[in-house]
């Protein structure tokens, strides 16, 4: 009796060996797709960031913070992240015509105008981008 208990433990356990062999083969292929796709998408974005700012000017920075990174921003954490990933990112291909310094600059300013409009969750989430940003 004590026989066919470990018996089936070990069978229960090879079916378990197996099954997580077969996640871990799709999760490795599913990052190798990722992979992939984000090289693919950083090789796009290399070809098309001469066209992103056409005049080094602080119009287009206050332009992209007002605009673009403010209100996603103020989303979701996740979109908080987004932004300041993808200001890393515009440093990081030395896109032409941004400038940090004017960006954080516009986003301090912005900043301090909306923050007594924002509710709790919004002001998280901008001191979230605020460090990040300080970080860089």
């Amino acid at each position: 009796r004590n026989f066919d208990n470990h018996s089936r433990d070990y069978k229960t356990l090879q079916r378990n060996i197996v099954r997580q062999k077969e996640v871990y083969d799709k999760v490795k292929e599913e990052q190798l797709q990722q992979k992939l796709n984000f090289e693919k998408v950083l090789a796009r974005l290399e070809l098309e960031k001469s066209g992103w700012f056409l005049k080094k000017d602080q119009e287009a920075t206050q332009a992209l913070v007002a605009e673009m990174f403010m209100p996603r921003a103020l989303t979701s954490y996740a979109d908080a992240m987004f932004c300041c990933k993808f200001v890393r990112l515009l440093i990081r291909m030395k896109t032409p015509g941004f400038l940090f310094l004017d960006f954080f600059n516009c986003w301090t300013l912005l900043l301090c105008m909306n923050l007594r409009g924002c509710t709790e969750r919004e002001a998280q989430m901008c001191g979230i981008i605020l460090r990040l940003v300080a970080e860089m």
